[in-house]
């Protein structure tokens, strides 16, 4: 089952008991000079504490089975990709970052392993869901594949407030200064070699925005 559908039912859970806080579907990418790297692609809550205190016994066994099923699932469909490997998966609430996180020989690994993700097997005249080079990183569109599992599962989130408690949100590590790019979405860090840039769900949902990036380094 792909990530988006896994992860549908544990954030209703959160938000449900988190209305002041936000949930972020984060994609973090950080890229080193030979183009390999490391990944993380889980939810993020802030002051997930605050959930644990105030949800009983039988509500955190519940929201802790629908958890740990997919990061578990996804280390091990992303293990039988050539190129990927020190798999690691959080799973632990306390710690506020539930998903999966892996390092990547290389760009076409990296593409392997988000295909992967969503349920399908990358195929070579797949597009690229990320273009990597040595000054230039490209970030596609996924709004298309977002809205299709959504809208298609019947998700609780696309019939309620709880979608406006929803981010996505993208962190591009680049191992020089970021010169230029498209950011309309994000935010440099102090040092200039980090790009952040989140989209609330609603709008990728309600308006199709665009979940691309593009920057030069």
């Amino acid at each position: 089952m792909p990530f988006v559908n896994k992860i549908s039912r544990f954030i209703i859970f959160i938000t449900l008991f988190l209305l002041t806080s936000c949930v972020d579907i984060l994609n973090v990418v950080n890229i080193n000079s030979d183009k390999s790297g490391t990944a993380f692609v889980g939810i993020q809550v802030n002051a997930i504490s605050s959930l644990i205190n105030l949800s009983g016994e039988d509500l955190q066994d519940e929201i802790k089975n629908s958890v740990v099923s997919f990061p578990s699932q996804a280390a091990a469909d992303l293990s039988t990709i050539s190129g990927i490997h020190n798999i690691k998966t959080y799973t632990t609430l306390a710690l506020g970052k539930i998903g999966v996180e892996f390092e990547f020989d290389n760009p076409r690994a990296l593409n392997k392993a988000y295909y992967k993700l969503l349920g399908k097997e990358k195929k070579f005249y797949y597009p690229k869901l990320i273009s990597i080079t040595r000054n230039k990183v490209k970030v596609k569109n996924i709004t298309p594949y977002i809205n299709y599992y959504f809208n298609n599962n019947e998700s609780m989130l696309t019939k309620s407030d709880l979608l406006k408690y929803l981010k996505y949100t993208t962190l591009i590590k680049v191992p020089r200064n970021i010169k230029e790019g498209s950011f309309q979405h994000g935010n440099l860090s102090n040092n200039k070699k980090e790009l952040r840039y989140s989209i609330p769900m609603k709008r990728i949902i309600d308006e199709s925005a665009s979940t691309s990036n593009e920057l030069k380094y």
